[in-house]
């Protein structure tokens, strides 16, 4: 019960960032909507732009509520809560757990969403990029939320920076030296 009312906590205090992830959600959507109605051929396949398009748009809302779900810990940091929870017994673990909870529901619904988006919109091939999308957002989170509620939000976020940074990097080096022969296919 107590792990319940912290999610309910952390879901009214920060509406106000999941709702603007959600009008992302339904903007950006919308636009790869209208994007495959105009694109598409005479024979009904899907042009590559909406395809693109169609990726971009999950790719930024799952940016944009994933720093929703980040703000779960600014919340607590302003209130104090945090420490207030930290005073009682198992607080702090279950604090930790309601939070991994809360965001891994969010995840899941905004994956789901994503595969009735990719079925409606008939790009259903791109299921495996949404799944990914999902695992690459629930690893980041996992990384970055002990960081947070250990040291606070500033040094989880500069954490998934770092990462995120030296992701590009080595995806810049094996562009650069690696075996790319796989692209010209």
């Amino acid at each position: 019960i107590y792990m319940l009312g912290i999610i309910y906590k952390n879901l009214l205090e920060c509406r106000k960032d999941l709702l603007i992830g959600i009008s992302a959600f339904v903007v950006l959507n919308v636009l790869s909507f209208i994007t495959v109605t105009v694109n598409a051929d005479r024979n009904g396949s899907v042009s590559v732009v909406a395809s693109f398009l169609f990726i971009m748009s999950a790719l930024m809302t799952y940016i944009i509520i994933g720093e929703a779900q980040g703000s779960f810990f600014s919340c607590d940091q302003n209130f104090r809560f945090y420490l207030f929870t930290c005073s009682l017994p198992n607080g702090q673990l279950k604090l930790v757990a309601a939070k991994y909870i809360a965001m891994f529901v969010i995840s899941v619904i905004e994956t789901g969403a994503f595969l009735l988006t990719a079925l409606i919109l008939d790009v259903w091939s791109m299921w495996p990029l949404i799944i990914a999308f999902l695992i690459i957002q629930l690893f980041v989170r996992a990384i970055e939320v002990p960081f947070m509620a250990r040291f606070g939000e500033k040094s989880g976020k500069l954490l998934k920076g770092a990462m995120f940074g030296g992701f590009i990097l080595v995806v810049m080096i094996y562009l650069l030296y690696g075996d790319i022969s796989w692209m010209k296919d």
